[in-house]
């Protein structure tokens, strides 16, 4: 039984699948700093929403069941300079990826697919040791996918804890982008994403400990300005924008030999008429950098 966050509440989906997945490392051991490398492989998923019914009425699509067959590659390159803080407040970083899934038509039971989405990060020099942090992401999908796979904008921020340094991307409980400032979902075909931080580092330890295994480490603090644009066409028919400006904490835990980065931020949002305008007061867990 595996859960994930749908509308305002918790989808449970049995899910059997198969998978033959091949990884290979491009230029780890002779490029300094930088690791590249590119996966490929095919995935059968049967999957059954075993609560779909609790989502009738609700602001989502309701959940569907079916079986995917698909061919997923990806390329992902990140570069990152040595530096004591990287959890929280990496000095040069750099990242692209690149994912293209396709799911053929099999049957009336079966999902048909074709999703590409990118997206790249990059730190830029402030004043300092304070750094700007830029970053997009753009998804196309077309086809019939099931109802909770969809793309967009979401209400919930997605949960990202890097856990080991060596791993090549974070472990990620969802991956949809939110727009800081908004909590309601835009689903389409196509989204457009990009984010603008201006990251200012307050203390290199908040001399907290508990229990002798969990430690306050640094602490940043963050202007930004997000935004987003999603199309019910693959860029054509009706679109929907946001965008959202505040303020955000962000905090390293070390627990043991683990660092878990959470933050606390108030956002605006700024295309809403005046009279529809509300603060919003988010705690959140992601990783410093996107994947």
């Amino acid at each position: 039984m595996q859960p994930r966050p749908y509308d305002s509440k918790v989808l449970f989906e049995d899910v059997w699948y198969a998978q033959s997945r091949a990884w290979w490392p491009i230029d780890r051991w002779h490029k300094p700093y930088r690791i590249s490398w590119f996966a490929s492989g095919l995935t059968y998923r049967h999957i059954t929403a075993e609560n779909a019914t609790d989502f009738t009425g609700g602001t989502a699509p309701m959940p569907a069941s079916g079986q995917q067959l698909s061919w997923k590659t990806t390329f992902l390159q990140r570069y990152q300079t040595p530096y004591r803080f990287n959890d929280i407040h990496p000095l040069a970083a750099r990242g692209m990826r690149l994912e293209l899934s396709v799911s053929p038509t099999i049957g009336s039971e079966w999902v048909s697919l074709v999703r590409f989405d990118a997206a790249a990060y990059s730190t830029l020099p402030g004043l300092g040791k304070q750094r700007w942090m830029v970053y997009g992401r753009l998804q196309v999908q077309q086809g019939d996918p099931l109802a909770q796979d969809w793309i967009g904008l979401s209400r919930y921020d997605a949960i990202q804890v890097g856990i080991f340094q060596q791993l090549p991307v974070p472990i990620i409980f969802s991956d949809a982008s939110r727009v800081r400032g908004y909590r309601r979902y835009e689903t389409g075909n196509a989204v457009a994403f990009g984010s603008v931080e201006y990251r200012v580092p307050l203390l290199r330890d908040a001399r907290t400990t508990l229990l002798g295994t969990l430690s306050a480490g640094a602490i940043t603090l963050s202007g930004f300005v997000d935004a987003g644009v999603v199309w019910t066409g693959a860029f054509t028919g009706g679109q929907t924008s946001q965008a959202g400006i505040g303020v955000e904490l962000k905090n390293a835990i070390q627990v043991g030999p683990f660092t878990v980065l959470h933050s606390v931020g108030v956002a605006e949002p700024v295309l809403d008429r005046p009279r529809a305008r509300s603060a919003d007061y988010y705690y959140r867990i992601r990783t410093t950098l996107p994947f």
